[in-house]
């Protein structure tokens, strides 16, 4: 969550020189748009993408399609505005493309790169923040970043192109596109077969561009959050009739739970996707059935894993812990796995007695495993209530000059001070500290 923080901040104060631009303007400053990659097949230009953050890239599907199989082909560019230089210069390790995506069509035109080696974010290489939920379309433009290679320029008959031409044609463009009116998008897609017209959203054509030119890959951006990538695909006629360019929505709801699941190693499915808490719900499928299945086949059943039963004992399993179904807290939270004591009565062959359990739920005893666990030394004293975790306060080394005569008190800087806890956040996540950058409400620094 920082680093996209990180990236929207840096974002918001490095494009106001773009805020107002003609079409395809070249960016000269790598730094701008650090989240902008390019695809590359050996060394030609294939798309642009969008790094997500420090081993995903996400690109059009198009592009990748016919040579997902062969990934060893595909290299990708970050870090640089030139797609021929400068930056890092990475072999993909997998290509994985939206299931339902047709390339007679733009829905879902959407694939995840990955990574063969996770990537050190600098000022002009880090990941962009994606929308999570989707909003409707009310902004006036998008800023759309991607390059336009010589070979996709018309140029007239035995017209020859300078080599400043070409070097010029290797360096990332960014442009102002504006959305169709809804009305007319959602009527062009419907003629196309396309019913979840929320998925996409419709640019109007650049019309000092090729009207057979997709930026395709492209990141369209608003106020530095991630809204969509930009289709390749085009009308057949589309030298006599360029039509809109499509972009799709990296916060539709298909789009969303694949993005969760493939970028966690998940096998996704339509209908496993959980709109309450927006992930990926994986059920396992029950091998049982019934004694007379082949005169009556009946339903196949899956195990709920977010059942209370089953939830809590795959925390304890994963854990090595034994599950008890008693542990398990009845508002649903993970098993709190307690240990028995070794405590008996002396006379325990003639009178047993109980055994007895340590809680590990209370206060003592979970502050105590809170600063054990991290090499504290426990103080009982020392205890919050409020936020059910340990105050570790650091004594301060000051003392007056006159202390033999005049000792004085002892002094200890409070770690949940504003001041302290922000610095403590930056300092533990390599980032410089910023005073006036600290958020009272999300309790967190904003980078």
């Amino acid at each position: 969550m920082i680093i996209f923080q990180t990236a929207k901040l840096r974002y918001s104060t490095n494009t106001r020189q773009y805020n107002a631009l003609s079409d395809h303007t070249v960016v000269t400053e790598s730094n701008v748009f650090p989240y902008v990659v390019s695809v590359l097949k050996k060394s030609s230009y294939l798309s642009a993408g969008a790094l997500l953050d420090d081993k995903w890239v996400l690109t059009a599907a198009d592009a990748l399609f016919l040579v997902r199989e062969s990934a060893r082909v595909i290299k990708v560019r970050l870090g640089s505005i030139n797609y021929k230089k400068g930056g890092v210069l990475l072999p993909v390790k997998s290509i994985e493309v939206h299931p339902l995506f047709d390339d007679s069509k733009p829905a879902f035109d959407v694939a995840l790169i990955m990574l063969a080696e996770r990537v050190w974010l600098t000022p002009t290489l880090s990941p962009i923040r994606i929308q999570t939920n989707l909003q409707e379309i009310t902004a006036t433009h998008f800023i759309v970043t991607a390059w336009t290679p010589l070979l996709r320029i018309r140029a007239k008959p035995h017209h020859i192109i300078s080599m400043d031409t070409i070097k010029q044609r290797r360096m990332l463009s960014v442009s102002h596109l504006h959305p169709s009116d809804p009305e007319l998008c959602k009527k062009e897609l419907n003629d196309m077969g396309i019913n979840d017209t929320g998925s996409i959203m419709c640019l109007d054509p650049d019309l000092n561009a090729d009207p057979c030119w997709r930026d395709t890959g492209a990141p369209v951006v608003l106020n530095g959050v991630l809204w969509g990538v930009v289709s390749s695909w085009r009308p057949d006629d589309c030298y006599s009739r360029p039509g809109r360019s499509f972009a799709v929505r990296v916060a539709a709801r298909d789009v969303r739970s694949w993005l969760h699941a493939a970028t966690r190693g998940h096998r996704w499915n339509r209908t496993e996707y959980d709109e309450e808490d927006d992930s990926m719900v994986l059920n396992g499928v029950s091998s049982w059935r019934p004694d007379d299945c082949s005169s009556r086949p009946g339903r196949s059943f899956a195990v709920r894993v977010a059942a209370r039963d089953v939830r809590s004992w795959l925390h304890a399993a994963t854990r090595g812990h034994r599950w008890n179904r008693t542990d398990s807290s009845v508002t649903g939270a993970p098993v709190v796995p307690n240990g028995v004591s070794s405590w008996r009565p002396d006379d325990c062959y003639s009178r047993p007695g109980r055994s007895f359990a340590a809680r590990a739920a209370a206060r003592d005893v979970r502050s105590w495993l809170h600063a054990a666990t991290r090499g504290h030394r426990w103080n009982r004293t020392e205890y919050d209530e409020e936020d059910d975790s340990m105050v570790l306060n650091g004594v301060s080394s000051w003392r007056p000059e006159d202390c033999y005569s005049r000792p004085g008190r002892s002094f200890a800087a409070r770690v949940a001070a504003r001041d302290v806890r922000s610095w403590l956040h930056a300092a533990t996540r390599g980032h410089r500290w910023n005073r006036t950058e600290y958020d009272e409400e999300d309790d967190s620094s904003e980078r």
